[in-house]
């Protein structure tokens, strides 16, 4: 597995702010992690978007936080494209 850049960033300024902000601090880091851990398993349960460009792009929710994960498939490893939040417009991928 592993997180483009901008994932990378995206995660930890969501990470700090739950920490800083919330009792549950850890519950995104928590909840992020075991919805890696599915999708690492079982990549095909994320939804598609209808854009045929992004065909090989997955989304899934983060139901207790909120936050949508972006990934792909590239050469049998998980590859996280962004985490954005589900009110927010969907970023450019």
């Amino acid at each position: 597995m592993r997180f483009q850049a901008r994932a990378a960033a995206e995660v930890a300024e969501i990470d700090a702010w739950w920490r800083t902000h919330r009792d549950a601090g850890n519950l995104f880091a928590s909840e992020l992690a075991e919805t890696l851990a599915v999708l690492a398993k079982a990549p095909d349960i994320g939804a598609t978007g209808h854009d045929p460009a992004l065909a090989s792009v997955g989304r899934v929710l983060l139901r207790k936080t909120q936050y949508h994960v972006y990934f792909r498939v590239v050469a049998d490893a998980l590859e996280v494209l962004a985490v954005w939040h589900a009110k927010r417009q969907p970023p450019t991928l």
